[in-house]
């Protein structure tokens, strides 16, 4: 899909993605389990999320939900979109590292016509609508950004009302010194912070194996 669609809601919701392609998801986890494992794996993970999520569609405000899938391709699109269902509007992120892409989606959002943005991935299978209402209230009650901290030294959720270029700009993205990084940026710009609960993504066998002895449900 191509151009800025012209959404209605205030509020948007986009949800990262890789489209579930085998040895391309979940690399790390197949080290350990193997690549057509870590990939029904992703799918299931994915499939929670969204599930989890769907009920910001009926909310008030309204909540456009988005999925920014890659690779940008007809392909990626139709499989991200055969596995994640039509309650969603499907955009392919743009070029470049993870920082330059969410920060173009959500000034894609903003310009659109959305007051506040909120941006998860498909890791971390404790993220519900109730996780992403507490996000935005976060925003209502005057916060400038606002994290849902991952146990592994990145964040699993950020949220904003418009893009600060320090917070997307030469981070170390996917290490355990991510969100440490991003808040120093934010703290120095004198950004106001608020914190969701702590969670944890899954990307390892020992984080899928907990979260399935929860009950992947």
């Amino acid at each position: 899909m191509t151009g800025t669609p012209a959404y209605a809601a205030t509020r948007a919701l986009v949800v990262f993605v890789r489209a579930p392609e085998r040895g391309q998801v979940k690399t790390r986890l197949a080290a350990s389990i193997g690549a057509d494992a870590a990939l029904a794996a992703y799918r299931m993970l994915g499939t929670h999320v969204a599930r989890n999520v769907v009920p910001l569609s009926a909310s008030t405000p309204p909540c456009t939900l988005i999925v920014a899938y890659t690779p940008d391709s007809p392909t990626a699109e139709a499989s991200t979109r055969t596995w994640l269902g039509d309650a969603f509007t499907y955009e392919a992120q743009v070029a470049g590292d993870l920082g330059a892409r969410m920060a173009a989606a959500i000034s894609a959002r903003v310009a659109a016509g959305a007051d506040a943005v909120v941006v998860i991935g498909a890791d971390c299978p404790a993220v519900s609508a109730a996780t992403v209402e507490r996000a935005f209230a976060a925003l209502d009650g005057g916060a400038d950004v606002v994290f849902g901290p991952a146990a592994d030294g990145g964040y699993y959720l950020v949220a904003l009302r418009r893009v600060y270029p320090e917070l997307f700009t030469d981070v170390p993205w996917s290490s355990s010194h991510t969100l440490a990084v991003t808040l120093h940026r934010a703290r120095s710009a004198g950004r106001r912070i608020t914190f969701l609960d702590t969670e944890h993504d899954v990307d390892t066998a020992v984080e899928w194996d907990a979260w399935r002895g929860v009950g992947a449900r």
